[in-house]
């Protein structure tokens, strides 16, 4: 009864509660663990249509050929030799 009438000491066992309760994880965190693990997953993808991967290169090959059809004009233009745009072609 006097426990539950005085406040500094139910603060006190409060504080030993929780004093407790800190040694048993401090300890726990020595002792040895076991983890496991177990998964599965895996990626599929099918190849049905090359129609967009020749497009795609078709287009970049058309865009570096006019970049460099427009780096030529500019350079003739300032009175510099063309660099030639015969090496870029598309192949597909």
């Amino acid at each position: 009864m006097a426990e539950e009438q005085n406040p500094a000491l139910k603060a006190l066992r409060a504080r030993e509660v929780a004093a407790a309760w800190g040694v048993r994880a401090a300890t726990s965190s020595y002792g040895p663990s076991l983890s496991a693990s177990a998964g599965w997953s895996g990626f599929t993808q099918q190849f049905t249509d090359v129609e967009p991967l020749i497009r795609s290169g078709e287009f970049a090959a058309n865009t570096r050929y006019g970049q460099c059809l427009s780096n030529d004009s500019v350079r003739t233009g300032a009175g510099l030799p063309a660099a030639g745009c015969a090496g870029i072609q598309w192949d597909p």
